[in-house]
């Protein structure tokens, strides 16, 4: 009789076990998307309070700014949908999109809505 319930027991538990574990997703590490978010806000922040937004003519002037930005993460920056990055991101096919944000800028004087977007070139 203890075989019997023994074995109804383990039957009962690997039933259980079975459906928990196919319950759960694939699990590719933790959600980090905010994270990346707040480094695109980061990277904007940056430029804003170096003073790289005043008197901006187009986003071409960031270039030198975005070039050392993209130097010290090793990142590459896009500002507007234009490439403001360094000699490592042109050109290469593989890059992986993080993150984006759009802020108001300044252009000419007429404030237009901008988006700021951060590439890891994937190995």
């Amino acid at each position: 009789m203890q075989t019997l319930e023994a074995i109804i027991s383990f039957t009962v538990f690997m039933l259980f076990t079975s459906y928990v574990l196919l319950q759960l997703e694939d699990y590719n590490g933790v959600d980090d998307s905010l994270y990346r978010y707040q480094l695109a806000n980061d990277v904007w922040r940056v430029l804003y309070l170096r003073g790289n937004f005043e008197y901006l003519q187009d986003e071409s002037q960031l270039d030198d700014e975005l070039n050392e930005i993209d130097d010290m993460t090793g990142l590459c920056t896009y500002v507007g949908g234009q490439r403001g990055t360094s000699d490592d991101c042109r050109g290469k096919p593989t890059l992986e999109h993080i993150a984006s944000v759009e802020h108001v800028l300044l252009l000419n004087g007429n404030a237009e809505q901008r988006m700021l977007s951060l590439y890891v070139v994937k190995k």
